[in-house]
């Protein structure tokens, strides 16, 4: 379902907005998505032609048979060549190729075009490219106070930036771990391994970086321990 006349709203988050209050999983969560997806869409597609909504039979790609969610991977920014949206999906295409049904992730786009247009390939465009365009969601940009909300939901966030953004540090002080990739800044603040570790780091090679964002979707419980640790390493250098 297309919504025309798009409403582009740039928007950056607060810092004393994130705290580690994380949303009750299955309902909650699926809650969250619907709100995101369903009732307040907000994506914008490609070539500002139209606005991106979805409808409640949409959702039902994003349930295992066994009812449960199935990992949900957020990505928050801008559509700028920076963000390395190819390498991105890239990885999260080769991730869901190694994994059976029930442990495949979902995209969730958090973000969009800023106010003088697109510097990078839209997301809609790449999923439809690499063949999985029912595993990624635009959501669109969203206001700073409902991005606790999101990485709440979310069992990990993904960046292949440049540079560090403040959406590297929302998410973790959220209790949401983070996947990145090594000659950024996000080597400073993500423990890769050992009893310290708060995310994942990996090369910025499609197959590295799917390698790590399919450890994320077979292991909910180290991803829960990371993120809790990431939310400790934020909370201790969030000054």
């Amino acid at each position: 379902m297309l919504v025309t006349t798009p409403t582009p709203v740039q928007l950056r988050a607060a810092a004393d907005h994130f705290t580690l209050a994380r949303a009750p999983r299955t309902t909650a969560r699926a809650a969250v998505l619907r709100r995101l997806l369903v009732t307040e869409p907000r994506g914008v597609l490609p070539h500002w032609t139209g606005r991106i909504a979805y409808r409640d039979a949409d959702l039902e790609r994003v349930w295992t048979s066994a009812a449960q969610l199935r990992p949900l991977i957020v990505w928050a920014g801008t559509l700028t060549s920076g963000e390395r949206l190819p390498l991105l999906l890239a990885a999260f295409a080769a991730a869901s190729s190694t994994l059976p049904a029930e442990q495949r992730p979902v995209l969730l786009v958090c973000g969009g075009p800023d106010l003088t247009g697109p510097d990078s390939e839209h997301p809609v465009d790449l999923a439809h490219a690499l063949g999985i365009p029912g595993d990624v969601f635009v959501a669109g940009h969203r206001h700073h106070t409902e991005m606790p909300a999101v990485y709440g939901a979310a069992d990990a966030f993904l960046t292949t930036a440049t540079t560090t953004g403040a959406s590297l540090w929302e998410a973790m002080v959220s209790g949401c771990p983070p996947i990145a990739v090594t000659g950024t800044g996000a080597e400073h603040a993500i423990t890769n391994g050992g009893h310290d570790a708060n995310g994942w780091l990996a090369d910025p090679d499609p197959a590295y970086l799917a390698a790590a964002i399919a450890q994320v979707c077979i292991a909910p419980a180290e991803r829960r321990r990371r993120g809790t640790a990431a939310a400790t390493w934020a909370r201790q250098h969030q000054n």
